[in-house]
């Protein structure tokens, strides 16, 4: 559908008499495509569809020759597949089947709707004097009013998360995460949904736990809980009041009396053991590892999360850790489903010190400098780079960050802020006067050749750097994927990704110029060098240099191919004020608070992307500061709702949902897995599932001797599902389903003696 269109003949030229009309010559479609549509062939698909690339065996194969390109865009511009033209689904990423370059082209930029036209006017749609057009079935889905709430998974705590999660627990001050298996790393950030439990990191649980209840029982369990006498009782009660802390909700019934028979089980060996082995098991809990925020059904389909969710959600949020006590007794109350105290909360937990902390754990993983203490450095080149010079650089852009969110300054500060805080080893580093003490001192770089804000620090001028030189590449690259939210494809298959040799003859701004000459390299590199060229007075560990070697240095930049940032810039002051005007980069700064405070990361989904579309609103609306990113999320409607099909779990919360916390009703596995058809001669097995998010679902098993000797078990469930974790117990696949086995501690059960374990299975 053809929204509207300007002729080129028949327009007015102001410069003669009015009535004179001036007749001017329209473009031809081969005139078109080369003027405007070529250029963006060149820049940014002919690096994976050349005849080398990896998209070399594709219907659009491209090389240098204009009109031979021209022919095969012209050809591959008739296609359409589910109704939609091919070469407007592909580059933008919207195809079924996706496009395996990511997305190159956003739907609302300019080079969009110059493709859009030259598809309009190959295909007959307009006619060749058309300036605009917007094709039915073409346009951008842009009604995010109408989009779904917010999908939600089980999360699980991140090993950051985990160690707070003890301390505000216990009162122990420890890092028990540094024994555990590695995050994955998803979109940026270690604490994304698709965090799981290898069997490594499960073992690893357990010796934690373990440890943690150790820990708990030699300082007293009176600091804990206030009991008069060390029975039965006492442990009871633990389980009702701490246990509350623990699973961030009441324990029901059922889960008392479960972990009350493990306390049963080791009571003759006295209370300590017993109660060892019941917190042991509780920190083993899913209830405790994951945060569920499920929410409960209601009468439109949609999910509401309870109040001991959101209690969770804004703690972990802001805190990284589990609610405390005035979020928990507003949670006990059924209060925090009220927007109202849900904003007064966000304030009380925002102007905490501690969500500076969160700040610093989000910048650090966002700025991609967490891994600063190890990377590699020569030594021979470099021997001033010490452990010790490392730390300064770290310390200095925690401080700096920490500082801004406390301070709530503009986002745009983070580039153009002149000062910065930094101790007498750094700024020996810098060449810069201090004063003269190992403690942090603030610094004003704006007299100084190098530049103050976050651009400038050696942290990321560091880590973004090759182990020998500096990197216009790596340095490129985290303005443009960080910075501006633009993720690149991969390079070609097949092709030589090495830097470039030192060469004395040459400057490492001549060595990398070469990318721009390489079809196979410039459509990527042409987005990234121009940006890595302005960092080159900043040698490889972010010292202010005016030679590269014995050649001038040429700091000369360009932000090219972006939605909004174009510009040239020379050096790095020129550059954060060329990010910090952009409206595209305060987008991508709340979309990675978004990333990082949701765990989802997939613009392609609309929950996600029109969530970000909506933070971003908000975030604008509060000024634009650093906090109110972060403070933009809980204005979502996520944070009360989510989306879900009809028969999932609900929430763990006790009281409501369909299953309440396992109150003890035998609800089965997955729908189509059910109930073991036939538990094993003596041994009576209940499995409850706990939980269910459409895509996977976890749950318990009970597995008790009925007999009279003791038997040393193994059951069979029907699941054809994929376990994704395991605990207290061991598996293996068969022909029927999948059969399960105990592990050193319960394998064998004595008369009436019975013992769980759980898994998660994705569907």
């Amino acid at each position: 559908m053809i929204l509207w269109l300007m002729a080129c003949s028949g327009e007015k030229d102001t410069n003669d008499s009015p009535d004179e009309v001036v007749e001017t010559e329209c473009l031809t479609d081969e005139e078109y495509f080369s003027d405007t549509v070529s250029p963006i062939v060149q820049s940014k698909c002919i690096a994976c569809h050349s005849g080398e690339g990896i998209a070399s065996e594709t219907t659009l194969v491209l090389s240098e020759d204009t009109q031979l390109n021209f022919d095969t865009v012209s050809e591959v511009a008739t296609v359409m597949e589910n109704g939609q033209y091919l070469l407007l689904t592909k580059p933008t990423n919207q195809h079924t089947d996706g496009h395996s370059g990511g997305q190159p082209i956003a739907p609302s930029s300019t080079d969009y709707d110059d493709i859009e036209l030259f598809v309009a006017r190959i295909n007959g749609l307009v006619d060749e004097c058309a300036t605009d057009v917007e094709i039915e079935g073409e346009e951008e889905e842009s009604a995010c009013e109408e989009a779904s709430p917010a999908r939600r998974v089980l999360r699980r705590l991140s090993h950051q998360e985990y160690d707070n999660t003890i301390q505000d627990l216990f009162g122990l001050t420890g890092t028990w995460s540094s024994n555990f298996a590695g995050d994955n790393v998803s979109h940026g950030f270690d604490n994304a949904v698709t965090l799981q439990v290898s069997p490594l990191l499960l073992d690893q649980y357990s010796n934690a736990a373990t440890q943690i209840a150790d820990d708990i029982l030699t300082q007293g369990i009176q600091n804990q809980i206030q009991c008069g006498t060390w029975n039965r009782d006492c442990a009871e009660q633990f389980l009702s009041d701490k246990g509350t802390e623990i699973f961030r909700r009441p324990l029901s019934e059922a889960d008392i009396e479960r972990y009350l028979s493990m306390y049963d089980f080791v009571e003759e060996d006295g209370f300590d053991d017993a109660m060892k082995w019941m917190i042991a098991s509780l920190l083993q809990s899913p209830h405790f590892l994951y945060r569920s925020e499920l929410g409960v059904e209601d009468d439109d389909g949609l999910f509401g999360l309870t109040s001991w969710e959101i209690a969770t959600e804004l703690s972990y949020l802001f805190w990284q850790s589990t609610p405390d006590g005035e979020l928990l007794e507003l949670a006990a109350e059924d209060l925090l489903r009220d927007s109202t105290i849900v904003s007064e909360q966000v304030e009380r937990l925002a102007s905490s010190s501690r969500s500076s902390e969160v700040m610093v754990e989000m910048g650090m993983q966002w700025l991609g400098v967490r891994g600063l203490e190890f990377v590699a450095k020569d030594s021979t080149l470099y021997p001033e780079l010490t452990d010790e010079l490392r730390d300064s650089m770290s310390m200095e852009t925690e401080s700096f960050l920490a500082t801004s969110f406390q301070e709530d300054v503009p986002f745009s500060l983070l580039l153009t802020d002149q000062s910065t805080r930094i101790d007498t080893a750094l700024a020996n580093h810098y060449g810069v006067q201090h004063e003269g003490t190992t403690e942090l001192a603030t610094v004003d770089f704006s007299t100084e050749d190098r530049f103050g804000g976050l651009l400038g620090h050696a942290s990321l001028l560091t880590v973004h750097a090759l182990p020998s030189s500096s990197s216009p590449i790596h340095r490129g690259l985290l303005v443009r994927e960080h910075f501006l939210c633009q993720e690149l494809p991969p390079p070609p298959a097949n092709l030589n990704t090495s830097p470039p040799e030192v060469d004395p003859d040459s400057s490492t701004r001549e060595r990398y110029e070469q990318h721009s000459s390489d079809a196979a390299c410039s459509g990527c590199h042409d987005q990234i060098d121009p940006i890595g060229f302005g960092f080159e007075h900043y040698d490889g560990i972010g010292r202010w240099r005016t030679l590269d070697g014995i050649h001038s240095v040429d700091a000369s930049g360009a932000i090219l191919n972006s939605d909004q940032s174009d510009g040239t810039f020379y050096g790095v002051e020129e550059l954060s004020s060329l990010l910090a005007d952009s409206s595209e980069v305060s987008s991508c700064y709340v979309q990675q608070w978004f990333v990082y405070g949701t765990g989802q990361g997939d613009m392609e989904i609309p929950e996600v992307s029109c969530g970000v579309e909506a933070a971003t609103e908000e975030f604008v609306a509060q000024g634009s500061t650093v906090q109110s990113a972060l403070k933009s999320l809980t204005l979502l409607d996520r944070i009360y709702i989510r989306s879900g099909e009809t028969g999932e779990m609900d929430t763990f919360a006790q009281g409501v949902g369909s299953d309440p916390g396992g109150e003890g009703e035998d609800t089965g596995l997955d729908p189509d897995t059910g109930s073991p058809e036939t538990p094993l001669e003596e041994l009576t097995v209940q499995v409850i599932e706990n939980s269910n998010w459409g895509t996977g679902y976890c749950s318990s098993v009970t597995v008790a001797n009925t007999g009279t000797v003791e038997n040393t078990w193994m059951i069979e469930l029907p699941i054809v599902d994929t376990i994704t974790s395991l605990w207290s117990a061991n598996s293996v696949v068969v022909s029927g389903g999948i059969q399960f086995t105990g592990v050193d501690w319960n394998a064998t059960l004595q008369p009436n003696q019975s013992t769980e374990f759980g898994f998660c299975a994705s569907l």
